[in-house]
């Protein structure tokens, strides 16, 4: 039987990079800011920002994060947990759980609204605003 830890999280888009590798992919890396609001005595709080870092090698989400993502933007994110291990440059072992992600989906009237305008899907093609 195979197994893997699937996750799924939601928050705000942080930084955002698309390499090219030496093998002639493309790779997107970014992060996601997830936090969790909850009520305490009668007053809304928020739980600290846990950052999630992710990465895809899927050439038609990197190129639909390159078109799409801007900081800040809501997004979804679901993927596979790996770790990724590597040594630094004193040989020291180090190592990150990334979500490599399968489906990455931006919260488009969340934009709009944060913008006061609507803007549109920026994969819609018609431009019609």
């Amino acid at each position: 039987m195979i197994t893997y830890a699937k996750a799924q999280v939601q928050g705000n888009l942080g930084t955002f990079e698309i390499k090219d590798l030496d093998d002639g992919r493309k790779m997107a890396r970014f992060s996601v800011a997830a936090e969790e609001s909850y009520k305490s005595g009668g007053e809304w709080k928020k739980t600290p920002t846990t950052w999630i870092n992710a990465v895809t090698f899927n050439p038609a989400t990197v190129e639909y994060i390159g078109r799409n993502f801007r900081k800040g933007d809501v997004v979804s994110v679901e993927g596979r947990l790996r770790e990724n291990k590597w040594k630094d440059d004193n040989g020291k072992d180090q190592s990150r759980i990334e979500l490599h992600a399968d489906n990455v989906e931006i919260d488009y009237e969340l934009r709009k609204c944060r913008a006061g305008k609507a803007e549109g899907n920026p994969s819609d093609k018609s431009g019609a605003e």
